[in-house]
Parts: C-alpha cells; structure tokens; sequence
C-alpha cells in the first residue's frame, strides 16, 4: 500500500493537469497510464482510504510488539516482587508484598 501511495497516485497537480487536457480535447484518447491516474484520482479520498488500510494493515503487528514488551515487563515486575533475593536487600526489606 505503501508503494501505492508513493507512487501511483496522482499528486493533485498531475490529476488538474490531465484534467484540464481531457477538457481541452475530450476526443483525444489518453494512454493507459493516464486513464489511470483519472480513474484513481476520481476516487472520493483516495489517499485517506490507502492510509487508512495501512493502518489497519499494521495494527495487528504493532499491537503484538507492544504486548511482548508489556509482558516481559510484568514478568520482570513479578519476578522481582516475588524474590526472596531481593526481599533481603535492606531498602526493599520494609515494602510490603504487591500482587499483580
């Protein structure tokens, strides 16, 4: 999608270009390149909806990235809530015991 968007969409100067030719001369047929940035531009939002599905493309694994961070967090919290080690360590030795 990403590649789209960078590349076949029309910037809004391209699309007023062509848009101004296809007046100046409806007759002329456009190449294939160019009914396609017509056709695409056309589209109400084009680049709000290709942004859009990227996110909702990369949600998934952002949120997958988070909760392995998060998780080891806790386990680390755990772990050191649950140490007798560190229960022994004299400024934690007077905290009272947290369960997560």
């Amino acid at each position: 999608l990403r590649a789209i968007q960078e590349n076949a969409l029309p910037t809004p100067e391209e699309l007023t270009t062509l848009q101004e030719v296809k007046s100046a001369a409806p007759d002329t047929p456009f190449a294939v390149p160019e009914q396609y940035l017509l056709a695409v531009g056309a589209i109400p939002a084009v680049r709000a909806r290709i942004q859009g599905a990227q996110f909702v493309q990369s949600y998934a694994e952002r949120v997958d990235y988070l909760r392995e961070g998060l998780e080891q967090f806790c386990a680390a919290c755990v772990a050191c809530d649950t140490s007798e080690a560190l229960r022994a360590v004299p400024p934690f030795s007077t905290l009272p015991t947290a369960r997560i």
